[in-house]
């Protein structure tokens, strides 16, 4: 079979940004480039009036978990969709030579079939979340943290079987493979090797997330109080939510992260949210030697340690003391974690 037949079934269950643009979700959009040599199709959720039915299979909309279980019982005309997503699903398991499964949201591990040996042998699992354990439970305690926990102990015995009937796995942080208890799982940094040299004259700093996120966030707000200028601020959200020590650009196009953020000095990634992945953004910003600012308390902080770009805001307490951090002159001719990075790879695509 010659490269350009080869297909893969990307199980996501997420929802695009924009309702007619599947590339507006950045999943798709890396997968896409990721899986360059593959026929991609993709399982999303909620997604309307697109002209790419052959590679999208979509699920009904739901909001959550709960809401999906809530409309599969009272709701015929949704559980009707369901099964018809469900049914194409299953038929293109069977032609695909690959099966790229983001766990661990509840539907696409049903539809996966992950633990049966047919599937499993050409499956990867990509572990991305980390709110199904007994530390995220205890700082947050409620019932439906508490379903959580009970559906993430019942996953590791899922992915357990999965991986002993041939299924990889791929985990963002090693907190994340720890809690699900992978013996064999490849680091997943979402490492993007092509370099892109900046035409811009790099100045300012810029956030990339969710602006609901804002508020909560004391060290990004520290940090922010001791910066010249607001922090550029783009991701999913309104204006409702700003604060005054940011400028809100509005959503970024996935496809447009790498250009944009090569105009700033510093992308600015400070999160003390227990359950964060890897964001895809920090890879995107170590594939252009672009300093990285972020929290030692973030979960992805021990991945990026050795990174030579790196500053921790922590230890910044003054503009003229981040001034002297980017304009330091750093010599990695040896491009040691690059090359780390690089050992890691994901699959052979």
């Amino acid at each position: 079979m010659s490269d350009s037949k080869k297909k893969v079934l990307c199980l996501l269950s997420e929802a695009p940004f924009v309702d007619s643009d599947p590339t507006s979700n950045p999943s798709v959009s890396w997968l896409q480039k990721y899986f360059s040599k593959y026929e991609c199709i993709f399982l999303l959720r909620g997604i309307k009036k697109i002209n790419c039915s052959d590679s999208i299979i979509s699920l009904p909309a739901s909001k959550n978990t709960l809401d999906l279980l809530s409309k599969l019982a009272k709701c015929h005309l949704f559980r009707k969709d369901f099964l018809k997503a469900n049914q194409s699903v299953q038929e293109m398991k069977d032609q695909c030579s690959l099966i790229w499964l983001r766990a661990p949201g509840l539907a696409p591990i049903f539809l996966s079939g992950c633990w049966k040996k047919k599937y499993a042998s050409k499956m990867v699992i990509h572990l991305c979340a980390n709110r199904l354990t007994a530390s995220f439970l205890f700082q947050n305690f409620n019932l439906i943290n508490i379903g959580r926990f009970f559906w993430g102990l019942l996953l590791r015995q899922i992915f357990r079987l999965a991986e002993r009937k041939g299924a990889r796995f791929f985990h963002t942080g090693e907190h994340v493979k720890n809690n699900f208890k992978i013996k064999n799982s490849t680091y997943l940094i979402d490492f993007v090797p092509h370099m892109l040299n900046s035409v811009y004259q790099r100045q300012g700093f810029v956030f990339l997330g969710r602006t609901s996120k804002l508020n909560k966030n004391e060290e990004l707000r520290r940090l922010a109080s001791i910066l010249p200028n607001k922090i550029d601020v783009y991701g999913p959200g309104s204006s409702q939510h700003n604060v005054d020590w940011v400028s809100y650009n509005g959503i970024l196009s996935p496809s447009k992260v790498p250009v944009t953020i090569s105009k700033y000095s510093a992308l600015v990634c400070i999160t003390e949210e227990y359950y964060e992945g890897f964001p895809r953004v920090i890879a995107e910003a170590i594939s252009q030697n672009m300093w990285i600012i972020v929290n030692r308390d973030s979960t992805f902080y021990k991945d990026v340690r050795e990174y030579p770009y790196l500053i921790v805001s922590n230890d910044i307490e003054s503009s003229r003391q981040l001034d002297d951090f980017l304009h330091k002159q750093i010599i990695d001719n040896e491009k040691i974690f690059q090359k780390k990075i690089l050992k890691r790879s994901l699959i052979d695509v």
